[in-house]
Formats: structure tokens, sequence, C-alpha cells
């Protein structure tokens, strides 16, 4: 069966509909035991007096569960979760670079 990656490589009739050429994004997902890291790169198009610039743009989400059964437990876990934001941002700011090297 094709991939996803195969879709992308060899050009199909997805890239037009309607003579429309859409917009292409690019999600990967990375899990880990305490976190799944959501990373979404695509094309940004800024348009301020009739001139439009080009360039890429990167966001994530970084899902945790909230464990504990009583409340004080799922607090204490989610001030954990807020504590580790340092490492989050780092984080993102790194594979960010990746995907931006492999351009």
């Amino acid at each position: 069966p094709k991939t996803v990656l195969d879709m992308l490589h060899n050009k199909g009739s997805w890239m037009s509909f309607k003579d429309v050429i859409p917009k292409v994004q690019l999600k990967a997902m990375y899990r880990y035991n305490e976190r799944t890291i959501t990373m979404g790169v695509s094309v940004a198009e800024l348009t301020e007096n009739s001139k439009t610039t080009s360039g890429t743009m990167y966001e994530a989400n970084i899902h945790r569960e909230l464990t504990g059964v009583d409340a004080s437990s799922r607090i204490e876990c989610l001030i954990s979760i807020l504590n580790s934001w340092e490492r989050d941002l780092e984080d993102f700011y790194n594979l960010s670079n990746k995907f931006h090297q492999e351009r």
C-alpha cells in the first residue's frame, strides 16, 4: 500500500482539485512516554501593502495527560507540566531547526 510519503513524492491527481492547487502542510507526531509532540510545518504568506512575502511556519502542540485520581494529585501534575515549559520550548526550537536544516 502507498504511504503518505509516497503520495507526496509522486505527483498525483490530488495535486489539483477544481483547478486549485492545494497548500500542503506536514504534520509529524513524536510519541514519548510522558508527552506527544505534534509538529506542523507549512508555507506562510503575509500580504502587506499589496506585497506578499512567503516563509515557513512551524507550530507545535505538546500534549500530556493529567495523572492522578483526586484533585490535589491532578493539581500537582499540572504544576509539574507548567514548570516544564522551558524544556518544551527548547524541544520546539530544536525540532523546528531540524526541519529547517532539511530545506
